[in-house]
């Protein structure tokens, strides 16, 4: 109860909270033979004497089972009720309950948080934090696989970079445009990566065929093998990066502003690695003697690979056609069986924070999530 007391009291000061409720400040009703009181537990700050018997009278009664306290007393609920829902009072006024609880879970409580702005800040916190892992991982299995394919670090670097470049010009048009990140966006930067990636490869790999067939070249031979590169693969590359972006900006037909933001800022990283791939990459490249590049082992490298798949396709077309087919018709009566979930278990999985907080509260409590009807009787 003191511990009810300090922390009731702190929230309660703090500009964005408008009422704590708790099991020391929640009226119980008590009949006196004829009469009826509301009493407290806690009433001018102090803990009333008679408390064991208004404890029993709480624990008696159906509006505190389940919202206040659990079944056997040894969970209890402090409600905390707050000025608004943006999404800026939960990000500052959740800091300050852990704040405030601090001192108290060192002594020994334990607390658990629950509710939709503890969701946004602290597993949207999490998911910025993984978000970092996740963008180093799949650069390590991209270099892997441009390595593969190209044979070359001085290639992959020179790729990688171009499509790092396409991410931090989109993600700086997202700040500049005043959209904050959510849990959407963080697919930007890895999905952006990667279709950017796609375009700096074509280009690199056209540039070495080319000079695979010059002699030992100068600059201005190099500026001309560029320009054969345009040539081939930029019509092809354009119309990729077109078709991707239409797809990325038909996210603005929705309803939802998340969607359209992302849809945007996706378009803007994918013309922006088609913009860099045509004009600072081949820069880059004709300032490299080519044959830093290893052409000769970035063909032995993949070019046996699509050789191999062309004969099978050509010896087995019948085959290949069935398989495409069955595997069409699994793949369409899997998608009739999706389903929309917004479950935050399946969001952030079994073992986020969030979700075993919830799980604890509604074991002891009640469900975390509910509609609360606030009722004014007439006079």
């Amino acid at each position: 109860l003191e511990m009810i007391i300090e922390v009731t009291r702190r929230l309660e000061d703090h500009p964005l909270v408008t009422r704590v409720q708790s099991p020391a400040n929640s009226p119980i009703i008590v009949s006196r033979g004829d009469h009826i009181q509301i009493r407290q537990i806690v009433e001018a700050g102090a803990i009333v004497p008679d408390r064991d018997e208004l404890a029993r009278q709480a624990m008696d009664d159906p509006l505190w089972q389940g919202t206040l306290t659990s079944p056997d007393g040894k969970v209890g609920a402090l409600v905390v009720q707050l000025s608004s829902t943006e999404s800026s009072v939960a990000s500052e006024i959740v800091p300050a309950i852990q704040e405030a609880l601090a001192p108290h879970e060192a002594a020994g409580f334990r607390f658990y948080l629950v509710g939709d702005p503890v969701d946004f800040v602290v597993a949207g916190g999490q998911l910025r934090a993984d978000t970092p892992v996740i963008v180093v991982t799949m650069i390590g299995f991209l270099v892997v696989a441009a390595w593969f394919l190209l044979r070359s670090w001085i290639a992959v670097a020179l790729a990688l970079a171009n499509a790092g470049l396409a991410v931090g010009w989109a993600m700086g048009a997202m700040s500049w445009l005043g959209w904050p990140e959510i849990e959407i966006t963080q697919a930007l930067r890895p999905g952006i990566l990667a279709i950017s990636l796609c375009a700096a490869i074509h280009v690199v790999t056209r540039y070495v065929e080319h000079a695979e067939n010059g002699p030992r070249s100068t600059i201005e031979q190099r500026k001309g093998w560029i320009e054969k590169v345009t040539q081939d693969v930029g019509a092809a590359c354009l119309l990729t990066a077109l078709t991707t972006a239409a797809g990325f900006l038909s996210f603005t037909a929705s309803g939802m502003t998340s969607f359209s933001r992302f849809g945007i800022t996706a378009a803007i990283g994918v013309g922006s690695g088609l913009l860099l791939s045509f004009t600072a990459l081949p820069i880059a490249l004709s300032w490299i003697d080519p044959r830093r590049l290893r052409s000769e082992r970035m063909q032995r490298g993949w070019g046996v690979v699509l050789r191999q798949i062309g004969i099978v396709a050509e010896q087995r077309p019948r085959g290949i056609f069935v398989g495409s087919a069955v595997l069409m018709l699994a793949s369409f009566a899997g998608i009739n069986q999706l389903r929309v979930d917004v479950d935050e278990r399946e969001l952030f999985g079994e073992n986020a924070e969030v979700v075993r907080w919830a799980r604890f509260f509604e074991e002891n409590l009640r469900k975390s999530d509910s509609l609360e009807i606030h009722l004014t009787a007439p006079e």
